[in-house]
């Protein structure tokens, strides 16, 4: 109960401030979702963040295993990516000491 009304006062002053509610920023993730999962690529931090929360709440929600794949191949690809872009700037930088 006590979230519900956090959530309808949150919502409240959203709306007030921006015009936009919960339900639009929801809306908005959701959105976001669905085109990161179309791509099969994650391109951005954010995008990493994003999906990594969304992999949490699927786990919490008992999706189905080949939701949960896709959502962390996607992860795992790119830290991989990451991590070699890591691993050349080091390099770089070493060569130019």
């Amino acid at each position: 109960l006590a979230f519900h009304l956090r959530e309808r006062r949150a919502n409240a002053r959203l709306l007030a401030a921006c015009g936009k509610g919960l339900d639009d920023l929801y809306k908005k993730r959701w959105e976001r979702i669905a085109k990161i999962k179309e791509r099969g690529k994650l391109r951005s931090d954010s995008e990493f963040y994003l999906i990594n929360e969304h992999m949490d709440y699927l786990i919490n929600m008992g999706a189905p295993d080949e939701e949960t794949e896709l959502f962390d191949s996607m992860l795992f690809d790119y830290e991989e990516r990451a991590r070699k872009r890591r691993e050349k700037r080091e390099k770089q930088k070493k060569d130019k000491s």
